[in-house]
């Protein structure tokens, strides 16, 4: 079991001096991590998204005293809101290991879980690792044996263990690509002057020598939408000759629910962040009467087509040409774009079987708690200015997924047909 190698590790202890012995296991290893006292004044000013690993000692410094049950209810309550202080609700999986004296009383364990959960902020796993399993004889801390039992407890914390090896893969890659990509620019008194320069050679071919953009920040969004492009193949590369499967864990065979899949596929190929003009790969809703009932009549033939779907309209310009300003008829810019339907898949009446070649179709995705499909159909490619764009994208899809679209959507309009004589 590998920890994060980016820092997403967080130790909560009010005494250092049973908080430093784990500070150094992971500083001899290259491990950043963050350390808390778990006074709520030193905790930060709002919640982070993104840790994974979460050291907590139970009886903190701060919370009200009391004995007996009061005792463990206090001590549970003061623990859970230091992490619901310090996590955020977006925060994604992660991993409490208790690291206290008082852990091997599982009570206090339950209610710190249960107030954790009342608050929103749920660990995918906890494991119990009580500081006294890691001194000597002599009431000394022992590196070794904090290494040596941390790694037998996270052994058990299952498919947990993937993303800890992606988000590692993903650093690594970052890494290694600043300093590779920084190496162009010799070190010296005007690195600065030169890397700044660099980047604004990035952004201007982005956008093409003819199209200028006032405003540094999009400037230096456009520069790095270059590097993303290149990051990724370091990524993929990185991904073939380092990526390995943790120890111990296998990938079986399983039943993936519907509705999970759905969602699966939402977070995979949809985005709901938009910026405020048409780009590649927004899909809005449309009022045409004819287009839709026209395309009723097309994708469900002579079956009854679902009840409340939607026209909808896919912006399929080049990425490329939106950016350098390459719509046609200049200033008036104009997107092509393909209309199809968006419907609930529960009433999906379509002829079973594989897809005609002129539809497209996504999901199922996840969609105001249904599962939803969308057919678009490529005899209904089309142009439209920029100024008809009215409402706000319901969807946007991702690339590789855009690119599937584009691709068959140029067949499509290329085909030349088979004409050949049947015997």
């Amino acid at each position: 079991m590998r920890l994060p190698n980016n820092g997403r590790i967080a130790i909560i202890d009010d005494l250092w001096e049973e908080a430093g012995p784990l500070f150094s296991v992971f500083s001899k290893k290259g491990i950043p991590s963050l350390y808390f006292d778990g006074k709520l004044i030193n905790l930060p000013k709002n919640p982070i998204a993104g840790l994974r690993f979460l050291f907590l000692d139970l009886d903190l410094k701060g919370m009200p005293k009391s004995t007996g049950n009061g005792g463990i209810k206090n001590m549970a309550s003061y623990a859970a809101g230091v992490v619901t202080r310090l996590v955020d609700e977006s925060n994604g999986p992660f991993v409490i290991i208790f690291w206290s004296k008082h852990s091997k009383d599982g009570e206090i364990i339950k209610r710190v879980l249960l107030n954790c959960k009342k608050k929103g902020v749920i660990p995918s796993i906890y494991v119990d690792m009580e500081k006294h399993m890691c001194k000597t004889r002599a009431g000394v801390y022992s590196l070794s044996l904090i290494s040596k039992n941390l790694k037998k407890k996270l052994s058990n914390i299952g498919a947990f263990q993937l993303y800890v090896e992606w988000e590692n893969l993903i650093h690594t890659a970052s890494t290694e690509f600043v300093r590779d990509f920084s190496r162009h620019v010799p070190l010296g008194t005007d690195w600065s002057e030169q890397t700044g320069a660099l980047f604004h050679k990035l952004y201007m071919a982005y956008v093409g020598p003819k199209n200028k953009i006032s405003s540094s920040v999009r400037q230096f969004r456009c520069a790095c939408n270059l590097l993303n492009r290149s990051f990724q193949e370091t990524l993929q590369n990185l991904s073939h000759e380092r990526l390995s499967l943790p120890s111990g864990f296998k990938l079986n065979h399983g039943v993936v629910k519907n509705e999970i899949v759905a969602k699966i596929n939402s977070s995979l190929f949809f985005n709901t962040n938009f910026r405020s003009k048409p780009a590649t790969g927004y899909i809005y809703e449309e009022n045409n009467v004819s287009i839709r009932r026209a395309l009723k009549r097309i994708v469900f033939k002579k079956r009854k087509p679902p009840h409340g779907s939607k026209l909808c309209k896919i912006v399929i310009t080049p990425e490329c040409d939106i950016a350098q300003d390459k719509l046609l008829h200049a200033p008036r810019k104009v997107h092509r774009v393909v209309y199809g339907l968006l419907f609930p898949k529960s009433q999906d009446r379509r002829s079973k079987g594989s897809s005609p070649q002129s539809e497209f179709l996504i999901g199922p995705f996840w969609n105001d708690d249904k599962e939803y499909l969308f057919v678009f159909h490529f005899s209904t490619i089309n142009f439209q200015s920029e100024s008809e764009f009215l409402s706000s994208p319901l969807f946007s899809i991702k690339r590789d997924l855009m690119f599937d679209l584009q691709s068959k959507a140029a067949n499509h309009v290329n085909r030349l047909g088979n004409f050949q004589l049947s015997v």
